[in-house]
């Protein structure tokens, strides 16, 4: 399926979904184990990782080809156990499509990409490797390549190694990395925040700059992850748990039931200030009246005293007086 066309509509299609169980939670479960609970159960104990492996199990391939970069991404078919998470998700196409736009027009040379890239909720890794693939095409001679981390439920990241396997190769500047990140568990959220730490360090180190070594990750972003409200306050922890207030945190959604994802959005809104995307006429022109949801999030230095904020429904309210 080519997605690349402005006419083109087929990726705004919902892709098929699991029926999840809703039986209700013992009290002396932890966060992580309910939601790691919220996948199928047949999704519990992840395939092998091996590379022969990977490769023998049967996907459906899904074509993605934007206006510089083209992915063959494999979805799963049934027989990798992932869930809702090994299907391509129509915002993923949205922030595809606005980070070409902004890093190749707007990116004079490479040391203008953020150095390390977190995607939470990746499941298929379409958004994250479509950046990697971006930056893999802007001049980055002599530069030392950013870090793209595709995160999701650990029985997730095979289906993601897949991917990375069928798109990259070991000599492309930047080949994104997969790892398990179940939100709200507090070890997955060290490590990962470790591993991009570190590799920001590294990079300070080749580019013999000081200013760059500091614990922030650049830039986090996610798609249509404002989906389950049982999920809802452990994403919220997780994002305070790994933005920094110099991190850029970017979130694409569709919207659905907004009478409960107004929900997240709200109570987003106590860390973070939320903010549309204004730069981008493309959003504004076709994709915002799709339903889509484009926002940059940026942590407040303290978090507000109340539990919500009306930031959000101040954004809905003004865009409702400028479509009349």
């Amino acid at each position: 399926m080519d997605t690349g066309g402005a006419k083109d509509k087929a990726f705004l299609k919902e892709p098929k979904l699991f029926v999840l169980d809703s039986g209700s939670h013992k009290p002396e479960e932890t966060d992580a184990e309910r939601f790691r609970k919220a996948a199928p159960k047949s999704a519990h104990k992840p395939v092998a990782v091996g590379r022969a492996q990977i490769t023998a199990i049967p996907t459906a391939v899904y074509n993605v080809s934007l206006s510089s970069v083209s992915l063959a991404v494999h979805e799963d078919s049934g027989a990798w156990n992932t869930g809702i998470a090994g299907k391509v998700w129509p915002s993923a196409h949205v922030l595809s499509e606005y980070f070409e736009w902004r890093f190749l027009e707007n990116a004079s040379s490479a040391l203008d990409l953020p150095r390390t890239v977190l995607e939470l909720g990746s499941g298929t890794g379409l958004s994250g490797m479509c950046l990697a693939k971006i930056f893999n095409s802007i001049d980055h001679r002599s530069a030392a390549p950013p870090t793209v981390m595709i995160t999701d439920l650990e029985e997730a990241v095979p289906l993601m190694e897949r991917n990375i396997m069928e798109n990259f190769r070991d000599g492309d500047w930047v080949v994104p990395v997969a790892r398990a990140l179940c939100w709200g568990d507090e070890d997955d959220c060290r490590a990962v925040s470790t591993e991009l730490v570190d590799s920001r360090n590294t990079i300070a180190s080749a580019r013999a700059d000081a200013t760059l070594a500091a614990n922030d990750i650049d830039l986090i972003f996610g798609s249509d992850v404002v989906y389950w409200p049982h999920l809802f306050d452990l994403l919220i922890e997780t994002l305070v748990a790994m933005a920094s207030l110099r991190t850029e945190v970017i979130l694409a959604c569709r919207q659905r039931e907004l009478s409960k994802e107004i929900a997240f959005w709200s109570k987003l809104g106590k860390y973070f200030h939320l903010s549309p995307i204004l730069e981008w006429s493309r959003y504004w022109s076709e994709y915002k009246n799709e339903g889509f949801f484009l926002l940059r999030i940026n942590k407040r230095e303290v978090p507000l005293e109340t539990d919500y904020s009306d930031e959000f429904e101040a954004m809905l309210l003004m865009w409702s007086t400028v479509d009349d």
